[in-house]
């Protein structure tokens, strides 16, 4: 993620990932459809690292890191476990193929409510905005041209993939640059400590 306007001077800035980590055969799964993806299409841009569920990205101070974790903690203790369901493939136009969540997932709710809650706390300045998923899928291809968008699409919009797992808890990963690899912070299991009238019950 790319820094934009100034910081202090002085202070370390870490980049910061949510995610809902994914079973490993779902994981093995997905590799094998960007490297066929990658394969067939001639692709100049591979996704790289292990799949995951993206919930939020951003940039902050690690003075930060324990007013974050804390914040996320408080989040994630009243969201109950999730039924993550996996349905076919979306697209960006024109430009990223993914495999799609399930409309109206319980996860978009998870991502409007550390929008509304975090999203100060995901701001290292004023210019540098969080990256935050209210619509979450898993990329299989990105940064694709306009002609090879178009030519795997045809394809994927009528290709079926199914998949149905629980996610009991949230992980948050830094890194220091971009070359880093990611470290864990903590994991923030779901407890579903209350059931507010906003989040209802899950299926």
């Amino acid at each position: 993620m790319k820094l934009k306007g100034t910081i202090l001077p002085g202070y370390v800035v870490y980049e910061y990932f949510l995610i809902i980590s994914l079973p490993r055969s779902l994981q093995e799964d997905i590799i094998r459809l960007r490297q066929d993806f990658h394969t067939k299409f001639e692709t100049h841009h591979k996704i790289k690292g292990r799949p995951s569920l993206a919930l939020a990205l951003f940039l902050q101070y690690g003075t930060m890191q324990e007013r974050v974790v804390d914040l996320f903690q408080r989040v994630a203790a009243f969201f109950a476990p999730v039924e993550v369901k996996l349905k076919d493939f979306g697209s960006f136009p024109k430009h990223s193929i993914h495999v799609a969540v399930e409309e109206n997932s319980p996860l978009s709710m998870l991502g409007k409510n550390i929008r509304s809650q975090a999203k100060g706390l995901m701001q290292v300045n004023k210019e540098t905005k969080p990256m935050i998923t209210i619509e979450p899928h898993i990329g299989i291809a990105r940064k694709l041209k306009p002609d090879v968008f178009e030519q795997s699409w045809r394809g994927y919009k009528e290709a079926t993939f199914n998949y149905c797992f629980i996610a009991g808890e949230m992980i948050l990963l830094r890194r220091l640059t971009h070359d880093d690899g990611w470290q864990l912070v903590k994991a923030f299991e779901f407890r579903d400590k209350a059931l507010p009238s906003t989040q209802g019950k899950l299926f």
